[in-house]
């Protein structure tokens, strides 16, 4: 009885099958990352409405004010959405999206720190935003059904069809409202 071993053929044939094999992996290992962050995005999305459902519930339908006007001007970070819902929600979720590549991002959070245009020089507070028309400052819209008539959605109740609307939003990474 000898002793078998490999040839060089058969090695450079293992080889050659295990690289092929990595080659069709890697590219769906960097697709499902990518499905995964994603996730993790839409996740934090349904848990900022979850928490403000919360909070419109202890606040008898009122909806929490915005807070943080697009690009950064006239910001109120104190009495924005993000500090007065974090009491409802366990982590910090409101603020970074694993996918935000925004270069608006302060250095420390993985950006460049590249003021957000058209802004008095602000950066990135969030990946996310809120509808501006569903806050408790409300802007006023002329109703285009009635001219004579103003929308203003401050509460829940005035929402004809809440199951409808959007709330909370992933922000444009570029742009006067990346802020």
């Amino acid at each position: 009885m000898g002793r078998r071993a490999f040839t060089l053929i058969e090695l450079l044939v293992v080889i050659a099958i295990i690289a092929l094999l990595i080659g069709i992996l890697l590219p769906t290992l960097g697709a499902a990352r990518a499905a995964s962050r994603t996730v993790f995005c839409l996740n934090n999305v349904r848990s900022m409405q979850v928490a403000h459902w919360m909070y419109m519930d202890a606040h008898e339908g009122a909806f929490v004010d915005v807070g943080l006007a697009h690009g950064g001007v006239e910001a109120n970070v104190a009495g924005s959405w993000i500090t007065t819902l974090a009491e409802f929600y366990e982590s910090d979720l409101a603020r970074q999206c694993p996918s935000d590549q925004s270069p608006h991002w302060p250095s420390e959070l993985g950006g460049s720190g590249e003021v957000v245009p058209q802004s008095e020089g602000a950066l990135r507070r969030t990946s996310y935003g809120i509808n501006n028309y569903l806050t408790s400052f409300a802007p006023a819209v002329m109703n285009p059904d009635r001219p004579s008539s103003i929308l203003r959605f401050r509460n829940l109740n005035q929402v004809v069809q809440p199951e409808l609307v959007v709330q909370f939003l992933e922000m444009p990474e570029r742009g006067p409202y990346a802020g």
